[in-house]
């Protein structure tokens, strides 16, 4: 039995309550909050009313202090978007860097003020980001430059000396000086009552440094160059640093709990779990027409007592004399009797519908959890010289609840040369074929033929004499075929009884339809 792992901050319980904190934090702004690794740090962007930070900026750490940082970089984040200004001249320059640098120590201290029971967050990003900090300068006015920086966490963790060793600048004397002179403008932006202030005083500290303030930016690890916006909208202009706490905290309880493993059932475990709320988003709608066609009516059969209507039983009188009338209720619509295994081809052909299938599979996956239908999926398909175990990977099974199931949808990226349908199909029929619901399913998606042969025969012919068994033992085999050529068209019609042709793009509605065509 394999034991996968998975990312902490994919599953929608953590990221609900990173959002939600988000915007408490926030007062109440309408933004866009999202955790993704397509960036350094963390990004905000005012006029688009949107935050994203990186959950795995220090990947390396524990989950509960990945958890803090990125919380910390949440912190800091809605920290611009709370009290920057926008600076609309602004180029990308050494000069755009240094005021990202000061503004960014001036609006963690507000926000530490405004929210002190969050604050410690912001302490724990700064010790990670400090202590992997490392002189990167060799010119004296460039390690000045960045003691600019540095200075931010220095002059509360360590001491000044601790610092200029860090950076190579104890022996430098002329780096040393320059240093000494522009500290307290430092300092001043810290304590700046805007954006504005912070600018004129980098500006200041550019002159001093000798350093031109159109030069590219140093790009200090860790450390956005052009953090600050350079338009606001209107209706939402940067606050004044606040005098005192707003609320004592969002505070910091609650670090993920949620399942860190999963053990594969079947042998390999070839497929990653992948973020996946923004599919499961855009897959609910159709999910949602699956549920209220694939239902069938009850009938009235379950009687209850009324106080207006019905037949009257003296019995109940005696009971409850308001309520001495006998109802037959109407129980609504329950699910159909139905099971169903959907074989999904994980051959390399089938990149090019992998979106298409993603979108589809967690429609129908949670369609059917909603339903409390059971549904298994499997992907079919290996290496030419794989062993028994490694031809599948049953991602979904008859018991499976909670989020891992939608990770590892997302995570199909077919990538077989082999495709060992005949395996995929013994597996759906044992599986099936003692299950006690009235219909029982198995349903192929793929793009072509089969081709593998080895010593236990060709993979065709081995899946024809399994899908011709499974409808012995009375079990519906489909065929979803999602290729374009006309031989693979006249083989797949050979094979499965009941073949339904789409394209990738099409292939979600298309699945929908086929389920719904079966209430």
């Amino acid at each position: 039995m394999n034991t996968l792992t998975a990312p902490w901050w994919i599953w929608r319980s953590v990221q609900t309550r990173l959002i939600k904190w988000t915007l408490l934090l926030l007062g109440g702004r309408k933004y866009t909050v999202e955790l993704t690794t397509e960036i350094e740090t963390g990004v905000h962007y005012p006029d688009l009313r949107r935050i994203e930070v990186n959950p795995e900026m220090f990947a390396r750490e524990s989950v509960d202090v990945q958890f803090r940082a990125t919380q910390g970089l949440l912190l800091h984040e809605a920290a611009h978007a709370r009290y920057t200004e926008a600076w609309p001249e602004q180029k990308d320059n050494v000069l755009c860097e240094l005021v990202n640098v000061l503004e960014d120590h001036r609006i963690e201290q507000a926000m530490s003020i405004a929210f002190p029971g969050a604050a410690p967050a912001l302490t724990l990003l700064g010790d990670l980001v400090y202590r992997d900090l490392r002189g990167a300068e060799s010119k004296p006015e460039f390690k000045a430059f960045q003691a600019c920086l540095a200075w931010r966490w220095a002059h509360t963790r360590t001491n000044e000396r601790d610092m200029l060793k860090r950076l190579n600048m104890l022996k430098d004397e002329a780096a040393c000086d320059l240093w000494s002179k522009i500290k307290p403008l430092v300092e001043a932006a810290w304590r700046a009552r805007d954006t504005r202030e912070v600018i004129g005083l980098a500006r200041d500290i550019l002159v001093m440094l000798g350093i031109p303030a159109s030069l590219p930016p140093r790009r200090f690890k860790g450390v956005n160059a052009n953090g600050i916006s350079v338009k606001r909208p209107d209706d939402d202009p940067a606050s004044p640093p606040p005098v005192g706490p707003e609320i004592d905290g969002p505070g910091l309880d609650g670090t993920p709990h949620e399942a860190k493993e999963h053990h594969s059932g079947n042998g390999r475990s070839w497929t990653m779990p992948q973020p996946y709320i923004a599919l499961e988003d855009a897959a609910r709608p159709l999910a949602q027409r699956i549920v209220e066609t694939l239902q069938e009516p009850r009938p009235n059969v379950r009687p209850r007592a009324d106080a207006t209507t019905g037949r009257y039983v003296y019995r109940l009188e005696q009971r409850d004399w308001e309520r001495p009338f006998l109802k037959r209720a109407d129980l609504g619509r329950a699910p159909r009797s139905l099971a169903l295994h959907l074989l999904i081809d994980w051959s390399s052909s089938m990149r090019s519908s992998a979106n298409g299938v993603r979108l589809a599979l967690m429609a129908l996956h949670l369609a059917m959890a909603q339903l409390s239908i059971p549904h298994a999926i499997t992907f079919f398909g290996a290496g030419r010289d794989a062993t028994p175990r490694e031809r599948l990977e049953t991602i979904v099974s008859f018991g499976d609840r909670g989020e891992w199931p939608k990770a590892l949808i997302a995570g199909y990226e077919p990538s077989a040369g082999n495709e060992y349908l005949f395996a995929a199909l013994d597996c759906a029929i044992a599986d099936l074929q003692a299950r006690p619901e009235r219909d029982k399913i198995i349903l192929v998606c793929t793009d072509g033929q089969p081709v593998w042969s080895g010593r236990e025969g060709r993979d065709w012919d081995l899946s024809i004499a399994r899908v011709s068994l499974a409808e012995q033992k009375g079990l519906k085999v489909i065929g979803l075929f999602l290729g374009e050529g006309e031989e693979d068209l006249r083989k797949m019609q050979q094979l499965f009884p009941r073949l339904i042709v789409t394209s990738p793009d099409r292939l979600p509605e298309k699945l929908g339809g086929m389920l719904i065509s079966l209430a």
